[in-house]
């Protein structure tokens, strides 16, 4: 009977003691907490538009809720492109899924190839510390540009009398020059005579007989 009580007992203990060591064991552990990220995240950071009035969206969002609203201005590094916004504004509501920014090519008559254009992000402003003076991701947009160099005369043929009779052509270009375009005219056994601008160049008729 005493034996069969000291099993008993010794059962218990060691059950108390598997308790004890779980007990402690959990005491021991510290539960992990993942640090929250906390950063501007800007997406896409390269765009492409076109002249003369292509566009191409990105946007600009937090990665955790900040404790005050977040202020990031925005701009251009040259006239090649536009935004809708100077600045961008993140908070408590709309943290998570940003502030949509729209991208716009300018169209700018000159026949300058691929141009390139930086939307520029500043330094972020916020009373919420984790978030205050954080430098964004720009933005690089790729221009594609509309225009070509080209000189246009029109018409290429005309039908003039030997008397009195003239007629027009007009000399114009296909994109906006950036420096001033001389263009010489010469003639067979007719005169070319250029009157003011805008009025298009006459072509006139030589009375050979005043020659004689």
């Amino acid at each position: 009977m005493l034996r069969q009580r000291g099993l008993a007992w010794l059962a218990v203990a060691l059950l108390l003691l598997g308790v004890a060591v779980l007990l402690l064991s959990g005491l021991g552990s510290v539960p992990k907490v993942e640090a929250k990220s906390r950063e501007i995240v800007v997406a896409p950071t390269s765009l492409a538009v076109s002249e003369p009035s292509g566009s191409a969206p990105f946007t600009i969002r937090l990665t955790s809720k900040p404790k005050a609203a977040v202020t990031i201005p925005l701009s251009i590094s040259n006239s090649q492109c536009a935004v809708t916004l100077v600045q961008v504004v993140l908070d408590t509501a709309n943290w998570s899924t940003g502030v949509t920014v729209t991208v716009s090519a300018a169209d700018d008559l000159v026949a300058d190839g691929t141009q390139t254009c930086m939307v520029q992000t500043g330094l972020s402003a916020s009373t919420d510390p984790n978030y205050d003076n954080l430098d964004p991701a720009d933005v690089t947009v790729t221009v594609l540009d509309d225009d070509t160099a080209g000189i246009i005369v029109s018409p290429t043929t005309l039908t003039v009398s030997k008397s009195i009779g003239w007629a027009q052509f007009t000399v114009r270009l296909t994109s906006q020059p950036t420096a001033l375009l001389r263009l010489p005219l010469n003639s067979f056994r007719a005169r070319l005579t250029a009157a003011s601008s805008p009025t298009p160049y006459m072509a006139v008729a030589r009375d050979e007989s005043a020659d004689r």
